[in-house]
């Protein structure tokens, strides 16, 4: 159930907002007030029904719209919110609120859609926009139309709505499949021949495995003994190796030991230059110390005094500095002493000039709410102008209804003629081809009869069974083939009787249908013709309106003219004023201003006072400087001697010690000398250097004896691989072709039960129409019953999609039905079809009493009071003869071009 809709410049509603009640809704107003709008709004927010682009959604010179549609979801019953926001540029969004809960169901128009399909309860694979355009909303005028289509175009709209065309797309969709599965059982079986092929060919790679694997075991064993032995040639030799390092590094020490002790002699001499060196710079210190702190003593009395003559200086730039604020601060009072005395004169001025002020700015008003009025009344003009040529316009439009309604009047009577007419032939034409189908199917039994005597499958006469004697067979043969040639000349009459009846009454059902299509267009020309009066009629009202008020607004122009030379005269007080009262409002600002510069100026006299006499006493600061500074230059050399040669001086104490270490180091490396010597004497004694080189040449023998029957076992290891892979592949191509020929075994059995499926959906789809074409029969049947009260007649839906009344023994069609009788059919299919493929339980009726008379709006009226099944019902129409079935009654006016809604 629909709660409520929010517009917001959607065509022509600036902004809207309605709620609905449950039961029926009547929206009703005149034509082009924008009732369809809420509609359209509706079923593109729900269903995703476009029946204009989205940019026409949008009210002209804006860049974007917004619907929102809060609704009853048939699944929870819960309250939710669907928002649209519609662009000009760029994609529209969409987004699905829970109202009961507060958080977001779905984003994007995809997912909305989605949700939408379970709240709404809307079935599998019906499409949400054709449910609407076909069930739910129908545009205005096609509520009945749909029926009066044509065979073939009525039955494409009817299963695009059933969604049983999906039949047809999946048994030619699964074509491809069928095709491709039977290439891939072929393809596969092509792989399975050759593959055999191969693993027959590699039949041989188990033996040349066993073959390849006892070489390697002798070549293994006979490596093995190779090693052993290389093993105890190699302890040996390395026994020797030892021997020879002990002896190479004994005599490495020696030489270490040489190298050393020459280093330790060039050591201590050098430890000896720089103990000496050490004692020379103390002396010289020692010499140089106290010119060295008179030199220091100076320079601190030189810094003191250089301290004073900085802050003389600082004194100096500040007494400059308050001088140059004394000579600002004498300015400034100067200047505000003429400022305020320009105040004074502007406060007298002001006094005298406030009345011209004040009736400046009276006769000011007085002119713009006259110019105000000027421009209403051309506006005014303006409009009445073009209320004068529409009307106009409408007086040629009413003239050129009224003749069109003239030439269109005898349509009626004509559709009447031509509806008798058709059925008149519909009844031939089912009699002839009863009466062809009877005599075809007794010609054809007649036949099957001979042909049984022929062959001799039957021994007695088929129409008297009584035995056949000799002749009888052949005469009963002459006499049939007599009589089946007579009853093939009657077959072929009636079937061209049965042609021309077709014919004739194909083209007396385009006469009927140019005849509805003239009728409909009579009753739109006086619905029309009925509109523009009454639109004349309130233009009419509107133009005496519009002249009464520029009446009114005739003598503006002079009073304007002696305003505006009042204005003159006066000159502009009020700017005068303004400058004077402008200057008056610094007073304040400028009295202050003035007591803050004459206590700025004492207080810098006082500053630069208190500065002078702190400059006196520094007076005789540069002769004390330039005296110390010359005593202090006097020591310089000293200072400096003793600064080059003190750090030297320091480092006495540490050179003789360093000096001691170095001889005690010199002992040390003499001992080790003598010690390296006599030990590297002793290992060249012991080592045997022929044995060695015997040791080493075995050695290498057995390394190449090794290395060839390594060789060897890594040859037979690469051929034993490669016979191993060679079987291992062997594996794998009997594996793969068992794999292969489960796959063609599995792919058959694939493509048997996806012909069979394709055969079933093929099968199922008719099947599946007609059951639906039954149900929606009889649920229609019902409530035709209940709309007309008339439980006699009896409503189908054949499977061409059109539909028929039967009572008692009369059968008409949808185009001989009246007005009313098409309306109660058209809403009863459409509710059934409704019932059929959704839970939806809402319907919208847009103008159903289009091309009624009074009589039959209130006929329909009282049917659609009798509609079950809905828990909502909308009635879209231009008059107010529905409004007493209705609970709810919304009216759409038309303001200024915007749309209004408003409760009836």
């Amino acid at each position: 159930m629909i709660l409520a809709v929010h517009l917001e410049n959607i065509k022509s509603y600036e902004r809207g907002e309605i709620e609905f009640a449950p039961g029926t809704n009547a929206i009703c107003g005149p034509n082009g007030a924008g009732k369809s709008t809420l509609i359209e709004a509706i079923g593109f927010a729900l269903f995703g029904s476009q029946r204009v682009k989205q940019e026409q959604l949008i009210r002209n010179d804006c860049a974007h719209g917004r619907i929102e549609v809060r609704f009853i979801s048939s699944l929870d019953e819960l309250p939710y919110t669907v928002i649209r926001e519609l662009r000009r540029e760029g994609a529209s969004t969409a987004r699905m609120h829970g109202d009961a809960h507060g958080l977001t169901v779905a984003v994007g128009v995809r997912d909305v859609q989605a949700e939408l399909l379970q709240h709404l309860g809307i079935k599998a694979g019906v499409r949400p926009s054709s449910l609407f355009e076909g069930v739910v909303g129908v545009p205005q005028g096609q509520l009945t139309s749909d029926f009066l289509l044509s065979p073939g175009p009525r039955k494409a709209r009817f299963e695009e709505l059933l969604a049983l065309q999906e039949f047809e797309v999946a048994f030619q969709r699964l074509s491809r499949p069928l095709a491709w599965g039977r290439d891939r059982v072929s393809v596969t079986r092509g792989k399975l021949e050759a593959l055999s092929e191969r693993i027959r060919d590699s039949r041989g790679a188990r033996d040349e495995f066993v073959s390849v694997q006892e070489r390697l075991g002798d070549a293994r064993r006979q490596l093995s003994l190779l090693e052993l032995e290389l093993a105890d040639v190699r302890r040996a030799r390395e026994s020797l190796d030892q021997q020879e390092q002990a002896a190479r590094e004994a005599h490495e020490r020696l030489v270490a030991a040489r190298a050393a002790y020459q280093l330790a002699v060039q050591r201590r001499d050098e430890a000896d230059r720089r103990r000496r060196e050490a004692q020379e710079a103390a002396e010289l210190a020692e010499q140089a110390r106290a010119g060295h702190d008179q030199y220091i003593e100076l320079e601190a009395q030189v810094r003191l005094l250089e301290q004073q003559r900085a802050q003389r200086d600082r004194l100096r730039e500040e007494l400059s500095a308050v001088e140059k604020t004394v000579a600002r601060l004498e300015a400034e009072h100067r200047a505000l002493t003429d400022r305020l005395e320009r105040v004074a004169r502007a406060e007298t001025a002001a006094e005298a000039l406030r009345p011209a002020a004040a009736r400046q700015t009276q006769l000011e008003s007085q002119l713009t709410d006259i110019r105000l009025r000027l421009a209403m009344r051309e506006e005014v003009a303006i409009r009445l102008a073009g209320v004068e040529q529409k009307l106009a316009d409408i007086a040629r439009q009413i003239e050129a209804l009224a003749d069109r309604q003239q030439a269109l009047s005898a349509t009626p009577e004509q559709l009447q003629a031509a509806q008798a007419r058709l059925q008149e032939l519909n009844s031939q034409f089912a009699a002839v081809s009863a009466e062809a189908s009877l005599l075809a199917a007794k010609v054809e039994t007649q036949r099957r009869a001979a042909e049984a005597v022929r062959r001799g499958e039957t021994k007695a006469c088929p129409a008297c069974l009584r035995p056949f004697d000799r002749h009888d067979a052949a005469g009963f043969l002459e006499q049939l083939e007599t009589q089946l040639q007579q009853e093939d000349k009657t077959l072929a009459q009636l079937h061209r009787e049965v042609d021309r009846l077709r014919q004739e009454r194909r083209a007396q059902q385009q006469t009927v249908e140019t005849a509805q299509k003239q009728t409909d267009q009579l009753r739109r020309a006086e619905a029309e013709l009925r509109a523009k009066r009454e639109e004349q009629v309130r233009t009419r009202q509107e133009s005496e309106e519009l002249a009464a008020r520029l009446a009114l607004l005739s003598e503006l122009d002079l009073e304007a003219t002696r305003i505006a030379e009042d204005l003159k005269s006066l000159g502009d007080p009020r700017a005068r004023l303004t400058s004077a009262e402008t200057l008056v409002a610094e007073k304040e600002e400028l009295q202050q201003a003035y007591s803050r510069v004459q206590a700025e100026a004492a207080a810098a006299m006082e500053a630069a006072t208190r500065l002078g006499a702190q400059l006196a006493s520094h007076g005789s600061l540069d002769e004390c400087l330039s005296a110390a500074a010359a005593a202090r230059d006097g020591h310089r050399e000293a200072f400096d001697t003793y600064r080059r040669v003190s750090t030297l001086a320091e480092e006495l104490p540490a050179r003789l010690r360093q000096y001691q270490s170095q001889v005690e180091a010199l002992r040390r490396a003499q001992d080790d000398l003598e010690c390296a010597q006599a030990t590297s004497e002793r290992l060249g004694q012991a080592y045997d250097r022929q044995a060695h080189q015997e040791a080493r040449a075995r050695e290498h023998q057995l390394e190449v004896e090794l290395a060839q029957s390594t060789s060897l076992v890594a040859e037979l290891e690469r051929r034993l691989a490669e016979a191993d892979r060679r079987v291992r592949e062997l594996e794998k191509l009997e594996e793969q072709r068992d794999s292969l020929q489960r796959q063609v075994d599995r792919d058959s059995k694939g493509v048997e039960t996806l012909s069979f499926l394709r055969e079933t959906i093929r099968r199922t789809g008719p099947e599946i129409a007609r059951l639906v074409l039954a149900r929606v029969s009889q649920s229609a049947s019902a409530t035709y019953a209940e709309l007309m009260g008339d439980y006699a007649s009896v409503l189908a839906w054949d499977d061409e999609y059109g539909i028929s009344v039967r009572r008692a023994a009369e059968t008409r069609e949808f185009a001989q039905l009246s007005g009313g009788e098409q309306m109660a059919a058209a809403l009863a299919v459409r509710l059934a079809l409704l019932r059929e493929i959704s839970d939806v339980r809402i319907a919208f009726f847009d103008e159903p009493t289009v091309n009624l008379d009074e009589e039959r709006r209130h006929s329909l009226a009282e049917q659609i009071r009798s509609i079950r099944d809905l828990d909502q019902l909308f009635i879209i129409s231009h008059d107010d003869s529905l409004e007493s079935v209705t609970e709810n009654v919304i009216r759409v006016r038309k303001e200024n071009g915007l749309s209004r809604l408003e409760r009836g």
